[in-house]
């Protein structure tokens, strides 16, 4: 199976400067604040159906809705945990670069504070950017998360965002110098433990875009194709179905094509396979 993506980014209009994405965050809140509640819900709905139908159409979109959009989000997020928990069927991609600078402007108001920083799928697959960690033995020591967190301690939050798979027993100092790394046994230990089928993280590059651990109780997705423009590795999407069956979409960037590969038939979503 190969296809073209088709898919456009929208723009984003200059309708704001940079000063005034970065202005007092009492006098953003204040203008915000002044909509109400159904106003902001028809907002939304409206803005996120232009997302949505962008494909193959050049859209532009104002900065300021994309700041008002963030605004909603974050409000909702304060409300929430940290964990967010949906059904399949659903993509999840690994590391996306590009457009840092812009992210950062958009994002400029606290927002990546209080953003979910664990995922869990139909109630069997845990899903973060690092890994596992010390910090937490149950789900709910990861819907208690709430609070924001520095970089620079060693807490539970910087093992889900930095933490590493590698060959190890038990855990060990990370050799990339932030958090740890923890080996097969621990994986084992802690799909029994949380009673889950598959971990699945980012945060490494892998040649062919995904790569199995475990005895295929964890993958490690990465979604940027020619990483840093040095390397030749390819990038995947990992895709959960309803019945939490699990394929990936691997882009080769040799001749830009996407190619589909499925587990086999008979494999849940804790035996993910290479075909």
């Amino acid at each position: 199976m190969s296809k073209k993506p088709s898919s456009q980014v929208p723009e984003v209009s200059g309708a704001v400067s940079y000063n005034d994405v970065l202005m007092d965050e009492n006098k953003r809140k204040e203008m915000f604040e002044s909509k109400t509640d159904d106003s902001n819900k028809k907002f939304s709905e409206e803005f996120i159906k232009v997302l949505l139908s962008c494909k193959g159409i050049s859209k532009t979109v104002r900065t300021m809705d994309i700041l008002r959009l963030t605004y909603i989000c974050k409000k909702i997020f304060e409300s929430q945990g940290r964990l967010i928990e949906i059904d399949g069927p659903v993509r999840i991609c690994g590391d996306l670069h590009g457009q840092f600078p812009d992210l950062i402007r958009l994002f400029a108001q606290k927002m990546m504070d209080v953003m979910p920083i664990v995922g869990l799928i139909g109630g069997r697959i845990l899903c973060m950017h690092g890994g596992l960690s010390k910090g937490f033995k149950t789900l709910d020591d990861l819907r208690n998360l709430r609070c924001s967190f520095n970089l620079e301690e060693e807490c539970l939050e910087n093992d889900l965002m930095w933490s590493d798979p590698g060959n190890v027993k038990g855990w060990e100092p990370n050799a990339r110098g932030a958090s740890v790394m923890f080996g097969e046994d621990v994986v084992h230990e802690y799909c029994k433990m949380l009673d889950i089928d598959l971990i699945v993280r980012g945060h490494q590059v892998v040649q062919d875009g995904f790569e199995l651990f475990g005895n295929k109780k964890l993958v490690t997705v990465f979604s940027a194709p020619h990483y840093m423009g040095t390397f030749t590795n390819s990038a995947a999407m990992c895709k959960v179905s309803a019945g939490l069956e699990i394929s990936f979409e691997v882009l080769i960037p040799e001749d830009i094509k996407i190619q589909e590969r499925k587990p086999a038939a008979e494999a849940t979503a804790a035996e993910p396979t290479e075909n």
